[in-house]
């Protein structure tokens, strides 16, 4: 008879967790649907996210005029264009491809190999220092782009450790390619 109600209590109990997870987890989301701009934000957001043949959630670390400072940006391409927004899509850049100068996905120590003046207002100090002996596995997107005959360049952060900004690089040059088809 003990062990039977061992067993029970340890099931209410289990039912009693799982329970809290569940309306734990039902709360956090409905705090970052609020965060969003609620329900209609989020499932525009998502219905961007289908509609996009590409969609990478980027930071922004600096460069770019109209983001601020590690702001979550979004890189996608939607029926062949090349667009930058930002996450809640309220500030929307398209990309022609005749104003990408240039395009790279680079590790730090590859970005700090190249240093240039707007590379040092953008990571400062730590730019010109000495190359450190140990490889790191984070990526940069950096972009250089000519608007009214001005060039400016901009860099990009993975949103997410170890994640894979390559795919970048194929969709410009698809995009760019196909721009150049008559």
């Amino acid at each position: 008879m003990d062990i039977m109600v061992g067993i029970v209590d340890g099931i209410m109990i289990i039912l009693f967790s799982l329970f809290g997870l569940f309306v734990l987890a039902y709360v956090s989301h409905k705090s970052h649907v609020k965060n969003l701009g609620g329900n209609d934000k989020f499932n525009e957001i998502i219905l961007d996210q289908s509609r996009s043949q590409y969609y990478k959630t980027l930071k922004h670390l600096g460069g770019y005029p109209y983001f601020k400072e590690d702001e979550k940006v979004v890189f996608k391409v939607t029926d062949g264009e090349i667009y930058i927004q930002d996450y809640t899509m309220n500030n929307v850049h398209k990309l022609t491809p005749d104003e990408i100068v240039e395009y790279h996905v680079q590790t730090k120590t590859e970005l700090e190999k190249n240093i240039t003046v707007p590379r040092v207002l953008l990571l400062g100090v730590l730019s010109l220092a000495a190359q450190k002996k140990t490889e790191t596995t984070s990526q940069f997107f950096t972009l250089k782009l000519r608007r009214n005959d001005i060039e400016f360049e901009s860099i990009f952060g993975q949103e997410v450790e170890n994640d894979n900004l390559n795919g970048i690089i194929t969709e410009i040059n698809r995009v760019k390619l196909d721009s150049k088809v008559v």
